[in-house]
């Protein structure tokens, strides 16, 4: 049960990430467009890092 909710949660998680930095490339002004994508970018790297990090200590 908890490797079929790990899957499905990691489906979920990348389907959602998929449009986001679409959507932010879109809305966002031109000149920010590219800062804002990279700023997401960054925050979903330095959450799996710290997800890692937290999981190994514990």
């Amino acid at each position: 049960m908890l490797i079929l909710g790990r899957v499905l949660l990691g489906v979920g998680v990348g389907f959602a990430n998929q449009p986001i930095p679409l959507y932010i490339s879109e809305m966002a002004l031109p000149r920010h467009g590219g800062a804002m994508t990279i700023c997401f970018q960054c925050g979903v790297g330095l959450y799996v890092l710290s997800t890692n990090i937290i999981n190994f200590n514990t």
